[in-house]
C-alpha cells in the first residue's frame, strides 16, 4: 500500500471482533467512529506519537515493511496483541537531514536504534544507488568510498555484507560493478583495504554460513581467504567443472569451527592440511551420511560421503600431505604419492602425498564396520607406511 499522498499516514489495526458484533462496528466495509476504540495505532516508542509513513507494503509472511518520513526502514508486525517493530534499514531522508560528518552521523543511529529491535547491520542508504552498512555492534560505519593518493574519490557500491571479523575488526563486502562481482575489505579504521577485481563471486553470506565457490579459480591467494564470524563454512565447486579443472586450498588459512566441503562435479577438490601435519594424528568418524575429519581445532564435514554415486566423485575430493618423508618400507595402498614442485625442495626422500575420501569411506567401513553410523567411533587416518 502507498500511503505517500494521503492525508492520513498512520497504520493500525482492528482487534479481532465476534462475527456479531461486526455490523456494530462497520457499514459495510467502512469502520464506524462507534469502532474507532477498537482502533489501534503503531507508536514510536521514543516520542509515544503516531509514524508516519511514505509507503507501506505487505510481506509472504504476513509483516509489514514500512519507510517512515524520517526515513527509517522499519518491518512491524503484531506479538501478543501489539505491534513489534524491527529496523532494517536507514534510507535517504534520515541521511538528507544529518551533517555529512560521519561521527555525527553514527551518533544519530545510535540514538535510534534504541527504539527497535535490529540486525547486527545496518543498511545506510547514501544516495539513489549507493548504500553504506552501519554495524550496531561495535558501531562501525562502513561507506563505499575509496580516496586514492591524489584526493581522487572511487565509489565502490557495497551490495552484499559477508562478515564481521572481531579479531582484526575488518568487514567484507561484495559490489557488482559492471557485471563483475568485488571482494572489498574495510579495515577497523572503517576504510576500505583492499579490493579484490573479479573475486566477489567466491563468496556468498546466509545467516550462519559462509559459502565459499570456487567458480573458475584453481587456488586462492592469501587474501582471498576470507575469515569472519560465522560458525561454518561450506566449500563447494561449479556444478559445470570440467574434468580437467582442480580448486586447492589450505586448510589452515580459514578459521571456522566447522567447514563443510560439498563436491559432486566432473573436476578436483583439494584441501591442503596444516603443514607438519601426519596422517595418523588425524581422526575420522562417521556421522551417518557424512564423514567427519578433526583437523586440529576444526571439524570438516564431508556430505553425503557414505553415499555412492555413479560419477565417483568422493575419488576426486581430496586431502593433501605436503612434505612428508618417503617412508622406506614405501607408501601403504591408501596414499598416493604427487608431483612436487621442484623449487620447493629437490630432497627426493621429500614427498606430497593424497589420499582420497573414497579411500577413507572405504577404510572406515573396514575397521568400524558397516553398521557404525553415530559418531561415536573415532579413528585415526590410515597408516603411512607400507
Amino acid at each position: 500500500m502507498d500511503v505517500k499522498n494521503e492525508k492520513n499516514k498512520e497504520i493500525g489495526y482492528v482487534d479481532s471482533v465476534d462475527l456479531d458484533e461486526v455490523g456494530a462496528f462497520f457499514h459495510k466495509i467502512v469502520l464506524k467512529k462507534t469502532g474507532l476504540s477498537r482502533l489501534k495505532r503503531v507508536l514510536n516508542r521514543q516520542s509515544g506519537n503516531p509514524l508516519s509513513f511514505t509507503q507501506v507494503s505487505t510481506e509472504e509472511n504476513g509483516y509489514l515493511k514500512a519507510t517512515t518520513t524520517e526515513g527509517l526502514l522499519l518491518q512491524i508486525k503484531k506479538a501478543n496483541g501489539f505491534f513489534d517493530m524491527s529496523l532494517l534499514g536507514i534510507t535517504l531522508p534520515f541521511i538528507s537531514i544529518q551533517t555529512v560528518n560521519t561521527a555525527e552521523i553514527k551518533q544519530q543511529i545510535k540514538n535510534i536504534i534504541q527504539y527497535y529491535h535490529y540486525p547486527e547491520l545496518l543498511r545506510v542508504k547514501i544516495k539513489k544507488d549507493i548504500q553504506g552498512w552501519y554495524h550496531t555492534k561495535k558501531d562501525k560505519l562502513f561507506m563505499p568510498a575509496e580516496v586514492n593518493e591524489w584526493g581522487i574519490k572511487t565509489i565502490y557500491n557495497l551490495d552484499h555484507y559477508l562478515g564481521f571479523n572481531n579479531q582484526t575488526h575488518c568487514a567484507y563486502f561484495t559490489n557488482n560493478d559492471e557485471n563483475n562481482a568485488n571482494l572489498i575489505k574495510i579495515n577497523q579504521n572503517e576504510e576500505i583495504e583492499n579490493i579484490l577485481l573479479k573475486k566477489g563471486r567466491l563468496y556468498q553470506r546466509t545467516n550462519s554460513l559462509l559459502i565459499l565457490d570456487s567458480d573458475t579459480a584453481t587456488q586462492l591467494a592469501d587474501d582471498e581467504y576470507v575469515n569472519v564470524d560465522v560458525p561454518a563454512l561450506l566449500i563447494t565447486t561449479p556444478f559445470d567443472q570440467p574434468k580437467n579443472a582442480s580448486f586447492t586450498f589450505q586448510a589452515e588459512k580459514f578459521r571456522y569451527p566447522v567447514i563443510y566441503l560439498e563436491h559432486g562435479n566432473a573436476g578436483t577438490l583439494r584441501c591442503i592440511m596444516p603443514a607438519g601435519s601426519q596422517p595418523e594424528s588425524l581422526f575420522i568418524a562417521r556421522k551417518f551420511k557424512f564423514l567427519c575429519l578433526f583437523v586440529k581445532n576444526n571439524l570438516f564435514v564431508v556430505n553425503h560421503s557414505f553415499v555412492p554415486t555413479d560419477d565417483n566423485s568422493s575419488q576426486r575430493l581430496q586431502l593433501v600431505f605436503e612434505g612428508l618423508e618417503m617412508p622406506v618400507q614405501g607408501l601403504s595402498k591408501h596414499y598416493i604419492a604427487i608431483p612436487r614442485d621442484p623449487l620447493v625442495t629437490d630432497d627426493s626422500a621429500v614427498i606430497d602425498v593424497i589420499i582420497t575420501i573414497h579411500q577413507l569411506v572405504k577404510y572406515y567401513i573396514e575397521q568400524a564396520s558397516a553398521e557404525t553410523r553415530d559418531g561415536h567411533v573415532m579413528i585415526p587416518l590410515p597408516r603411512l607406511v607400507a
